[in-house]
């Protein structure tokens, strides 16, 4: 995988003859005439590539629309995130993009959220009532991933919580704790993301 930083010094021509103060090499301005938005974006996938572009896209006036356009549709093939889709295409709107609505995608993803989370919280209870430690984890991890999914990060990263005490041997425990630390992660939660790593 790529440099998280795409001005890295690989993309950094120096001039030849030019010094500076510190190293006695003067470097060119880098500048985006080579740099190809689409083929750096490809690297990544799901809510990584969605955070790096719109990263990207709020900090670069001239990526700015093409950063956008790239975290919708990425939010549309790889997540149910309403909200964000919301944002995101509102923002693209500001700028005078002429985006196509994309009220059908809207209306059929908050269809099928809603019948997924009906499933699952139907599996969740029935799996209670019958005592099956081995059920309710799987519909208490299905509806963490489905909240994430969702873009709900705290209700998702409250379902994982919620699943421990389902759990009946040291690797369940193990991949709770990685994926709270993937969602704490995604939040922004540094030092939350540490404590799991740690345990």
């Amino acid at each position: 995988m790529n440099s998280d930083d795409f001005s890295s010094g690989s993309a950094i021509m120096s001039r030849p003859g030019a010094s500076d103060e510190y190293h006695g090499t003067m470097f060119a301005k880098p500048t985006l005439e080579q740099f190809s938005l689409s083929k750096y974006l490809s690297e990544y996938q799901g809510r990584v590539k969605i955070r790096r572009a719109l990263y990207l896209g709020e900090r670069c006036p001239e990526l700015t629309v093409e950063s956008y356009q790239i975290a919708l549709d990425e939010i549309k093939r790889s997540t149910t995130d309403i909200a964000l889709h919301g944002r995101v295409f509102k923002s693209l709107e500001q700028l005078g993009e002429a985006v196509e609505s994309d009220a059908q995608w809207t209306d059929s993803v908050r269809k099928a959220n809603n019948a997924t989370y009906d499933m699952l919280t139907a599996e969740l209870s029935k799996a209670k009532q019958q005592h099956v430690k081995k059920d309710a984890l799987r519909a208490q991890d299905g509806l963490a991933h489905h909240k994430a999914r969702m873009g709900s990060m705290n209700e998702a990263l409250r379902a994982l919580q919620d699943a421990r005490d389902y759990c009946s041997s040291i690797d369940d425990q193990v991949q709770l704790v990685l994926k709270s630390a993937w969602i704490s992660q995604m939040m922004g939660k540094w030092l939350q993301v540490n404590s799991y790593v740690q345990r």
